[in-house]
């Protein structure tokens, strides 16, 4: 159980640096900015589930995006991710779980588009 937590303190910290990457994109990455808040929203979630702490996450976006003006509204939208992530309920069942993530996704992707 150990190894688990370990393993999803590693995942924890290798998706919030992918999401301040893709809170900051290049004009390459930015048509392509939604599908990747679209991943990773699903990630937060499935991390949910797996029990990494909502602390940790939080701890762990102001480690790897400090504040600035410029990334402060993408910022706020990852911050808003992780909160909504924790407001969801854990399903028992796989199967539950996999569709909450996608739909999940799927509701961060649309409002990615709106807001970003």
């Amino acid at each position: 159980m150990k190894h688990a937590t370990f393993g999803g303190v590693v995942t924890t910290i290798a998706l919030i640096a992918a999401l301040v990457g893709v809170a900051t994109p290049s004009q390459a990455q930015e048509g392509n900015q939604c599908q990747h808040m679209q991943f990773a929203s699903a990630m937060l979630l499935k991390q949910r589930h797996e029990g990494v702490s909502k602390e940790k996450l939080l701890a762990s976006l102001a480690e790897q995006s400090p504040d600035t003006s410029a990334g402060d509204s993408k910022r706020a939208f990852i911050e808003a991710m992780i909160e909504d992530a924790y407001e969801q309920s854990v399903p028992k069942s796989a199967e539950a779980r996999r569709q909450a993530q996608n739909a999940f996704s799927e509701r961060w992707y649309k409002r990615c588009q709106s807001e970003l």
